[in-house]
């Protein structure tokens, strides 16, 4: 028998373990609207209250948790209604890349979702500790100019009316003891979110009545806007009255402060004259009746909500366009009727940021000029989008350009009417008056508006499904308009002929070993037998240009850090899209996209290992052999670049035997090819005769170990001092490891001695001009720039890791020496240095082992047998 006392509280466990569900379900859908919601708290002074508005609103249910104990959760599901709503409203955010949007709807997702599951009896007693969330949404910043117009106004009045001459242009005035500007900072924007934050809750706690919550609350949002311009007044004040020695620089934001401190505390103070005494709440479950009320189960209710906040990230993956790396070419004509195209007149042009690409040209004719700079934003995300704060014709603390006036202007575009947004345009500088007129649209699918929200609304149509694969904004502003501004093309258009399609996968498409042996295998791989794609991860570079096949298209997905998870629905339409008969993925990075291509019925899943892994050079960490293993029902073949990685997937992985194929890189040898005598390297000081120059080149980070090598050039010179009269150093490439490298000689005082110009796309010249390659890798499949060094005749030094060893012959095309070793590295350079006719000839070893066991031709023959193995084809031959 129960106990009467044990019915008093209600049952809260299945009711907050459905709360703490769904919450982690939207945490995980809403990850990134969340993760940008709070790194703006952080790096914005403007927004950093968001930092504690979750934890009040917590302190505020933690306050009254002894009412609430006393209630009963009644999940229901009406509040399904407006959670549909806001994942509508955080798709439309989200298609049009809107911060504040999203965030406004992730939020409201995070308190119609916690309301569902209470019921409207307990909802109702957490309204506000749950309404008072969506003041970490940070929004505010649209109010910017109109509060800066504001505030020049009053302070331009307040000026004149205290008796002193002021003459303005926009938010830019002067006073006879010098010129002032309403910026960003002056517009009291952070004092009225501070104050509305704060003075919303210092209503909720001081008084009961909602009217006199109300009206505090509006207090609250007109106090500092007043002040502000009372702040503003005082601070030219100050400066006019003591010559500009008070407020002047940043103290005059430090006094503002301060001012806006005063106001509120005494704001605050006349509001407790009010204050109401808090009276003590009756539990709901007084009423009568109410105990017989029987609690609903909420999970039911937790599964129909978690449907539809799952409903718009999944709509929205359908939606986003897979192409992310379409060419866009923009072509401007050279001449339109009697104007010719020309550079830009000025140095000016508007502040976009991160384009797809853009253009800017002055055209001319005999009446004056016109110039037109158009930005093309091509499926915008949040990093790159036209309508955004950011993008601005001036910036407010450009030392030289400056609006002085906004206004409208019409203008015929064809057969419509359309509204420009025309500024006038200062060149501070100048020593005339210096002024242009610029006109300013957005030009969205076909669309042309100068309003950002109907610019917004063009971006979310374009992404429609049956718009897929045409969208792109561009943003065109001139100092007269003339004419439409040229439409952007499309590029590498997909084949649709019978040649199977390789798919190939990896990280990043951009300078490296990995991607050049992708590069080698598609321009030398027969025309007939294969068509390629190219799909990388995250970016793809310029380095695509050295595909020299017309027909290969590229993908670059822009992942962000982290799981390739998050994009397997992109992924797999992508597939779907291409009907790829082989997906080949390479190393560690991609080997998770064999999930979504088994997904999507690609018939052969090929994964290539071709190096070690940052943090397992030597093959030993388990977790990386774990997550091989775990990946592994998903590839139907593997390759691997050296015997060393064959044995790490057979052995230490587990991959059965007959899975693995081993395939050494092949080079180009006609491209590296032995010099007669060593050839001068363009831009290099060493090309006197006489010296010997030691070099390397690859991508300068940790697993290359380039410091390894600086170390070892100063020993080398140390040790043997006469060696300083013609040993010198050449690192050719760019990346972290490379101002470490010259601090290491510059330490040494061997600066002069060495040679460190970046990135080169000269490799074979450079190659052609060196006397001795070394590899001081950490870890190494089959380096691609050992083979290449071997093909241009040069003596190797590698470190003895992955597999190098199978590559260099010891005391016969050169010496392999410890890993991370830099006296032993000293010691191997010194000795070839001092012996160049033995060096010479292992460089001549060197190469006729290249033309016998590494050309390109089998290379590309043992390729093609793998393919077409896989695909149950005839094999075939690209020749001896």
């Amino acid at each position: 028998m129960t106990h009467p006392a044990q019915n008093q509280f209600p049952n809260w466990k299945p009711t907050l373990t459905a709360i703490a569900a769904i919450l982690l379900w939207i945490g995980y859908w809403y990850w990134g609207t969340l993760e940008a919601m709070a790194h703006i708290w952080w790096r914005s002074e403007t927004y950093t209250h968001g930092l504690i508005v979750p934890p009040i609103a917590l302190w505020l249910i933690w306050r009254d948790r002894q009412r609430l104990a006393t209630l009963q959760p009644q999940a229901t599901g009406w509040f399904a209604l407006p959670l549909a709503g806001l994942v509508f409203l955080w798709l439309l955010g989200d298609l049009t890349a809107v911060n504040a949007l999203t965030q406004f709807a992730v939020i409201g997702l995070i308190v119609m979702s916690i309301m569902g599951m209470l019921g409207w009896q307990v909802s109702k007693a957490l309204a506000f500790p749950l309404f008072f969330l969506f003041y970490a949404v940070p929004v505010g910043d649209f109010l910017l100019p109109r509060l800066m117009e504001w505030t020049a106004d009053f302070t331009v009045l307040a000026v004149r009316l205290s008796g002193i001459p002021v003459f303005r242009e926009g938010q830019n005035f002067v006073i006879p003891s010098g010129h002032w500007s309403v910026v960003e900072a002056c517009s009291g924007v952070r004092y009225l979110i501070a104050s509305l934050t704060v003075g919303t809750l210092y209503a909720y706690l001081t008084y009961t009545s909602l009217k006199r919550r109300l009206t505090f609350i509006l207090v609250a949002l007109l106090v500092p806007i007043v002040a502000n311009w009372l702040r503003a007044y005082m601070i030219v004040m100050l400066g006019h009255l003591s010559g500009n020695k008070l407020a002047a620089g940043v103290d005059h934001l430090i006094y503002g402060w301060v001012f806006f401190g005063i106001v509120i505390v005494i704001m605050f103070a006349i509001g407790a004259r009010w204050a109401e005494p808090v009276q003590p709440l009756q539990p709901v479950n007084s009423t009568p009746g109410y105990n017989r009320l029987e609690p609903r189960h909420p999970w039911a209710i937790t599964l129909i909500l978690a449907l539809i906040v799952a409903a718009g990230p999944l709509y929205e993956m359908r939606l986003r366009q897979t192409n992310t790396d379409a060419v866009i070419k923009l072509s401007l004509p050279t001449t339109a009727g009697s104007w010719r195209a020309e550079p830009s007149a000025i140095d000016w042009q508007p502040r976009f940021e991160n384009p797809s690409v853009e253009q800017h040209l002055a055209y001319r004719n005999r009446d004056g000029w016109v110039g037109i700079y158009i930005a093309y934003y091509q499926n915008q995300n949040y990093d790159r989008k036209l309508v955004t704060s950011t993008n601005v014709l001036v910036t407010s603390t450009d030392p030289r350009w400056q609006i002085v006036a906004n206004r409208q202007a019409n203008s015929s575009f064809g057969s419509s009417q359309v509204a420009f947004r025309e500024a006038e345009l200062l060149n501070k500088l100048g020593i005339a008056d210096d002024r242009y007129i610029v006109w300013h649209g957005y030009w969205i699918n076909g669309r042309l508006t100068s309003s950002d929200i109907e610019a917004k609304w063009l971006t979310a149509m374009a992404m429609r499904p049956e718009r897929l694969g045409s969208q792109g904004s561009a943003s065109f502003r001139q100092r007269r308009w003339r004419r439409n501004p040229a439409q952007p093309e499309r590029g590498t258009a997909e084949m649709s002929d019978g040649r199977p399609l390789v798919a190939h996968i990896m990280h990043r498409f951009d300078t490296g070993g990995l991607e050049n042996g992708v590069v080698n295998l598609i321009n030398h791989m027969p025309a007939d037998a294969y068509r390629h794609a190219v799909i990388a991860l995250t970016e793809i570079t310029d380095f695509k240009k050295r595909i020299q096949r017309p027909d290969v298209q590229f993908f670059a997905l822009n992942k962000p850090p982290g799981h390739v998870l998050w994009i397997y629905p992109q992924l797999y339409r992508l597939f779907r899209q291409l009907q790829p008969a082989i997906v080949h993925t390479r190393n560690l990075a991609a080997l998770e996209v064999a999930v979504p291509a088994w997904a999507a019925g690609v018939p052969a899943r090929i994964h290539g290992e071709h190096g070690r892994d940052v943090g397992d050079f030597d093959g030993t960490n388990k977790k990386c052999q774990w997550i091989r293993r775990l990946y592994s029902p998903f590839v139907k073949h593997y390759i691997a670049l050296s015997q060393d990685l064959a044995h790490y997937l057979t052995q230490p992985v587990g991959i059965g035997a007959k899975r693995v194929t081993q395939i050494y890189n092949g080079v180009d040898a006609a491209r590296f090819h032995p010099a007669t005598q060593r050839q001068d390297i363009p831009g290099s000081p060493f090309n006197k005769a006489g010296l010997w120059l030691v070099g390397t080149a690859g991508r300068m980070q940790t697993v290359k170990d380039q410091t390894n090598l600086a170390h070892a050039f100063v020993a080398a010179i140390q040790t043997e001092p006469s060696l300083r009269e013609r040993l010198r150093l050449i690192m050719v490439g760019e990346g972290p490891l490379r101002n470490e490298s010259l601090a290491i000689l510059e330490a040494a005082g061997l600066a002069e001695l060495a040679w460190l110009p970046g990135e080169r796309n000269d490799i074979p010249d450079i190659m052609r001009g060196l006397d001795c390659f070394v590899l001081p890798s950490l870890g190494e499949g089959i380096s691609n720039t050992i083979l290449e060094a071997m093909a241009s005749g040069l003596p190797i030094i590698a470190t003895a890791v992955g597999g190098n060893p199978e590559l260099v012959l010891e005391g016969y095309t050169g010496h392999l020496v410890p890993a991370a070793d830099p006296a032993s590295l000293a010691r191997t350079i010194a000795k070839l240095a001092k012996a160049p006719e033995k060096a010479h000839a292992m460089g001549n070893a060197g190469r006729k082992r290249i033309e016998s066991q590494f050309s390109m031709t089998a290379m590309v023959n043992s390729y093609l047998q793998v393919y077409d193995s896989q695909l149950d084809r005839l094999p075939r031959s690209t020749g001896n």
